[in-house]
């Protein structure tokens, strides 16, 4: 004869069933939306052309002689992409303005709830300074980028653990693409999750107003970098 099930047993049960519904649902929506949304976030010199590219991005065809207002803070857009045969991406772009008042404003575009899909793009203005300044700014938001990445993956990692190991995996799997490349003692691999760019906005500046010699070590130090922190 079959033990009634008492009330409580019941409830204790229903409990763990939607305990357990509740953490695949969280771990399933993080992974749909690392797969279908991606951020990415503009920064670096003020008055680098940020604002000027994000809009030409969103707006191939906008008039170059309409200029856009200064970015006061952190300033956020957004668009849908497709391509045949393809899903709908969500991008969520969000530019940073050049103050250093704003660096602390790196923490909402970059999460948890992004870290595993987003793109960072540091905007550099130093073709009419020196390599030195134009490769310390660089180092700077590099720097700071890291950090905030990092952190969001250790959260991520108490949060939602299997989108961290997801992540995690896809970490190993590009150092070990390196493991046989020459320079592979000077790589420092960016964390996992972020596909990385720095643009040099401006090329007629350094292409027409520059000595030949030093944009030729100014390409030269762009090139190290990339290389050393695995940007594009």
């Amino acid at each position: 004869m079959a033990r009634p099930v008492k009330k409580k047993d019941a409830e204790d049960f229903s409990s763990a069933i939607l305990t357990k519904l509740t953490e695949e649902l969280v771990q399933k929506t993080a992974t749909e939306e690392f797969a279908n949304d991606v951020t990415i976030l503009f920064c670096g010199s003020k008055k680098s052309g940020k604002t000027s590219l994000v809009d030409r991005f969103i707006n191939p065809t906008k008039d170059e002689k309409d200029q856009p207002k200064p970015t006061v803070a952190l300033d956020y857009k957004f668009a849908r992409y497709a391509t045949e045969g393809t899903s709908k991406v969500l991008a969520h772009i969000y530019d940073l303005g050049g103050d250093e008042a704003n660096e602390n404003l790196i923490g909402i575009p970059i999460s948890t709830s992004t870290v595993g899909n987003i793109v960072l793009a540091i905007t550099l203005l130093g073709w009419d300074r020196c390599v030195q300044k134009c490769i310390q700014t660089l180092e700077k938001w590099l720097q700071l980028l890291r950090s905030q990445v990092e952190r969001s993956l250790q959260a991520l990692a108490q949060e939602n653990p299997q989108c961290f190991l997801q992540l995690d995996a896809q970490r190993a799997l590009r150092a070990n693409s390196y493991a046989e490349h020459a320079d592979r003692g000077i790589i420092n691999m960016f964390p996992a999750g972020a596909l990385c760019s720095f643009p040099g906005a401006k090329w007629d500046v350094l292409a027409s107003d520059v000595d030949p010699e030093k944009r030729k070590n100014l390409c030269r130090a762009m090139k190290l970098m990339a290389l050393v922190e695995q940007w594009h």
